[in-house]
C-alpha cells in the first residue's frame, strides 16, 4: 500500500490537519500499519512537492499551536483515481522459505519431504483454527483486521492445496 496514496485518500474527502489524517488513518488501517506523525509529516511534505496538495489555511488548536490544513489538488486527485484504478502487483520473485526448504530436502538423505510436509500442514491447520476463532469472536462490522484474517485464511487453504500437491508429485 502507498501511504501517501492513503493520505491523498483522506484528504479527497475534505481538507485535514496532519493529525486529523493520521486519526482518520489509525480508525481505518492502523491494525494494518502501525503509523507515526513523522510518517504523515513526510509524507506530506512529498505529496506539497509533486503538486498532489496544496495549503488550505491554518488552524489553531485549543493549546494555542497552529496547524496547516491540507488540500488535494487536481493532480492529486488525478493520480489517485490512477492508484485506484490499477491493480497491486504481487511479486512472485521473493524468497520462499519453504520452497527452499522442500528442495534442499529433496537432494539430502537425512530429511524426508514428507515429514517436512506434514510437519507444515500442522502448523496451517493451527494457524487456521485460530484464525477462524478469532473471525467468531470479532463484531459483525467488516474491519482491516478482519479483512486481513479473511485474507490470510484465503491464503492458508491455498497453501493447504499446495501441499497436497506435492505429495501427489511423490517429492
Amino acid at each position: 500500500m502507498s501511504f501517501s496514496h492513503s493520505i491523498l485518500a483522506v484528504l479527497a474527502r475534505g481538507p485535514a490537519t496532519p493529525s486529523t489524517i493520521r486519526r482518520q488513518l489509525e480508525t481505518e488501517i492502523a491494525t494494518l500499519d502501525r503509523l507515526n506523525m513523522g510518517q504523515v509529516s513526510q509524507a506530506l511534505i512529498r505529496l506539497e512537492r509533486d503538486n498532489y496538495i496544496i495549503a488550505h489555511g491554518e488552524l489553531r488548536a485549543t493549546n494555542g499551536r497552529s496547524s496547516t490544513e491540507w488540500q488535494i489538488t487536481d493532480d492529486g486527485r488525478t493520480e489517485l483515481n490512477q492508484w485506484w484504478a490499477h491493480p497491486v502487483e504481487r511479486s512472485y520473485q521473493d524468497r520462499d522459505e519453504l520452497i527452499i526448504k522442500i528442495i534442499l530436502a529433496i537432494n539430502s538423505a537425512e530429511v524426508s519431504v514428507l515429514s517436512i510436509v506434514d510437519r507444515q500442514r500442522s502448523h496451517v491447520i493451527k494457524q487456521l483454527r485460530q484464525l477462524n476463532r478469532h473471525m467468531r469472536e470479532e463484531p459483525a462490522f467488516m474491519s482491516a483486521t478482519q479483512l486481513q484474517r479473511e485474507r490470510r485464511i484465503f491464503e492458508l487453504e491455498a497453501e493447504m492445496r499446495w501441499l497436497d500437491r506435492v505429495e501427489e508429485l511423490g517429492l
